[in-house]
């Protein structure tokens, strides 16, 4: 298939049904959620939703789209903070809707998020995603470090 044109924005509060909806969706078959709990992996106060949600609040999501309605969203990406510097960069998650898969939607979202080529960190997997030839390394921990740290240093202030 030929490379879908398309135009790059910065996600906003009409994209958050469908980031919520696909990646809640996408996420439920992969192998590390098939075993939660739905009321868990639902919650919003403790489950994969806050863990998104959270995320979403912290990082850069990034929405490609026609580039002559934005509204007509392909995909998203959620990579960590610009400015946060980590090596390799972090992406949460990169979805596209099946409709645009495999016209470079996705490398598109990576390389508008700084990430480029090089393997990057995953803090999420999915079975889509590694029939895709990206290179990325899985490393869910990354998100567990980044929330223990202030818990760490707030047990020490005490």
């Amino acid at each position: 298939m030929t490379s879908l044109p398309r135009a790059i924005r910065p996600a906003d509060e009409r994209d958050l049904p469908l980031i919520l909806n696909s990646w809640l969706k996408s996420y439920r078959n992969a192998p590390a959620c098939t075993t939660v709990p739905n009321d868990i992996y639902f919650s919003e106060d403790r489950g994969q939703k806050a863990r998104i949600l959270d995320l979403l609040s912290n990082g850069q999501t990034l929405i490609a789209c026609d580039p002559e309605d934005d509204d007509c969203v392909y995909g998203w990406i959620c990579t960590e903070e610009p400015g946060v510097s980590s090596v390799p960069p972090v992406v949460h998650y990169v979805y596209v809707k099946q409709a645009y898969r495999l016209r470079g939607v996705a490398r598109g979202l990576l390389k508008a998020a700084g990430v480029g080529d090089a393997p990057f960190w995953a803090t999420h997997e999915t079975i889509a995603a590694r029939k895709t030839g990206i290179p990325y390394i899985y490393n869910p921990y990354h998100l567990a470090t980044q929330a223990l740290v202030p818990v760490a240093m707030a047990m020490e202030d005490e």
